[in-house]
C-alpha cells in the first residue's frame, strides 16, 4: 500500500505541476502577446516621435521663412514710406511755386493802342487784322 500511495502521490503531484507548467505557459504567452503589442506600441510611437520632430523642423523652418518675409515687407513699408515722404514734400514745393506764378499775372493779349506789336501767335494777329 505504501507504494500504491507514493504512486498516486507522485501521480499527483506530476498533474499539479503539469497543471503549474500550463498556467505558467499560459500568463508566458499573454506576457508575450502583451510584450508585442508594447514593441509595436513602442514602434508606432517612434514613428509619430520622428514625425513630430520632423513635423517641427518643417514649422521651424517655415517660422524662419515666415520671419524673414516680415522683414522684408517691414523694409519694403519703410522704403514706400521715404519715397512717400519725398514725394509729398515735393509736391508741396511745387503747390508752393504754383502759387507764387498763379499770383504772377501774365498778360499776353494784345495791346488796344498797338495792334501790330502784338504778342499774339501770327496767325490770331492775321485774324484781328483781317477784321478791320
Amino acid at each position: 500500500m505504501a507504494k500504491e500511495s507514493l504512486a498516486k502521490m507522485m501521480k499527483e503531484r506530476e498533474q499539479e505541476w503539469n497543471k503549474t507548467i500550463s498556467e505558467y505557459k499560459q500568463e508566458n504567452e499573454n506576457y508575450r502577446k502583451e510584450a508585442e503589442k508594447c514593441r509595436i506600441d513602442i514602434d508606432v510611437y517612434k514613428k509619430l516621435v520622428g514625425k513630430l520632430k520632423r513635423d517641427l523642423e518643417i514649422y521651424k523652418n517655415d517660422g524662419e521663412e515666415f520671419r524673414k518675409g516680415v522683414e522684408r515687407v517691414r523694409e519694403e513699408s519703410e522704403y514706400c514710406k521715404a519715397v512717400n515722404d519725398r514725394y509729398k514734400k515735393e509736391l508741396d514745393e511745387n503747390k508752393k511755386l504754383i502759387d507764387r506764378y498763379n499770383n504772377c499775372l501774365l498778360y499776353t493779349s494784345p495791346s488796344p493802342r498797338d495792334l501790330s506789336t502784338s504778342r499774339m501767335p501770327s496767325s490770331a494777329c492775321k485774324k484781328k487784322k483781317k477784321k478791320k
